[in-house]
C-alpha cells in the first residue's frame, strides 16, 4: 500500500508540469487537456516499458539447458517469498551485476551480467539472486521500473561522449540545470519502501549462509571500479550495484545504504 501511495504522489507531482499549466490558463477545458495529456504520458511510459528496458540493455533470455541450476534456484527463491518468478535474461559484461523490473508483479525481468555468472561461484550467484529477488519482493523493483521510464528522457543528453574539457563542463552544466529538478523529486517518491539492511537480512534467510552472502556482496563492490558496467543512464537504477555515472551530479539520484557499513553490520555477530 506505501507503494502504491508513493506511485500516486508521484502522478501527482507530473500533474504539477502537465496539469497545472492548462487550468491556470484555460479553466477546465485546460484541466480537461491537461489529463488527458499526463494519461497519455503515463500509457506511453507504461506501454511495452519491460520490452524497452531490455532493449536498450541489449539483453536475451538467459537458457534454461546450459544454466539449469539457475533457473532452479530463482524458482525456489520465489516460492518461499510468494512471487511470481520473474523471467531471466542475459546481458554480455565483464561486470558483476543483476537487476530485476516489471510494471506488473506477475511479469517481470531479471537480468544477470554474464560476468556474474561466470565468475561467481554457484553459491555465491544463489546469494545475488536471492538479494536482488528481495527488491521484487519489497515493491521496490516496480517503483524503480517507473523511474527508468520517467528518466530515459535523459538518455540521449548523457549518451554523448566530450573530448574536450569546455565542452564535458558544459555538458554537466545543462544537464544538471534541465534535469536535476525534474528528475530529483520523484526519485525520491519512488525510493525504496525497505532499506538495503533490511533486505540483506532477509536474502540471509534465504540463502542460510552469511559468509557467502558476504563474500559475494564484497566481490560486487570490488569489481565495480574494476570492470564497469556501461548501460544507459535510465537504466541504472534498476541494478543491485549502481554502474558509474557519466557526470558526478548524478549520484545525488542513488540514494542507497554504503556497501561497507552493509558489509560490517553482515559480519556482526546475530
Amino acid at each position: 500500500m506505501v507503494g502504491l501511495f508513493r506511485w500516486f504522489v508521484f502522478v501527482g507531482y507530473l500533474s504539477l508540469f502537465l496539469v497545472l499549466p492548462f487550468f491556470i490558463l484555460w479553466d477546465t477545458l485546460g484541466l480537461i487537456l491537461g489529463t488527458t495529456l499526463l494519461l497519455t504520458v503515463l500509457t506511453l511510459m507504461a506501454y511495452r516499458a519491460p520490452e524497452k528496458i531490455l532493449n536498450a540493455l541489449s539483453a536475451r533470455p538467459l537458457p534454461i539447458t546450459h544454466h539449469e541450476a539457475i533457473h532452479f534456484m530463482v524458482k525456489e527463491y520465489a516460492r518461499r517469498l510468494e512471487i511470481v518468478p520473474p523471467k531471466i535474461e542475459s546481458i554480455e559484461s565483464t561486470a558483476l551485476n543483476a537487476a530485476i523490473f516489471g510494471l506488473n508483479p506477475k511479469r517481470t525481468y531479471l537480468v544477470l551480467t554474464t560476468g556474474l555468472i561466470q565468475t561467481l561461484s554457484r553459491p555465491e550467484v544463489s546469494a545475488i539472486l536471492a538479494r536482488t529477488l528481495t527488491e521484487l519482493w519489497s515493491g521496490s523493483a516496480i517503483n524503480e521500473t517507473w523511474y527508468a521510464r520517467l528518466s530515459s528522457v535523459a538518455d540521449s543528453l548523457l549518451a554523448h561522449e566530450y573530448d574536450e574539457k569546455r565542452r564535458r563542463q558544459m555538458a554537466s552544466f545543462l544537464s544538471a540545470l534541465l534535469l536535476f529538478p525534474f528528475l530529483i523529486v520523484p526519485r525520491y517518491l519512488l525510493a525504496k519502501r525497505k532499506s538495503d539492511e533490511e533486505l540483506d537480512k532477509l536474502s540471509l534467510s534465504l540463502c542460510k549462509n552469511p559468509r557467502t552472502f558476504t563474500e559475494a556482496l564484497q566481490k560486487l563492490g570490488a569489481y565495480k571500479s574494476r570492470f564497469p558496467l556501461s548501460v544507459p543512464f535510465s537504466t541504472s537504477f534498476l541494478f543491485l550495484t549502481r554502474p558509474q555515472q557519466p557526470l558526478r551530479w548524478l549520484g545525488l539520484l542513488f540514494p542507497s545504504g554504503s556497501l561497507s557499513v552493509r558489509l560490517q553490520l553482515l559480519k556482526r555477530p546475530s
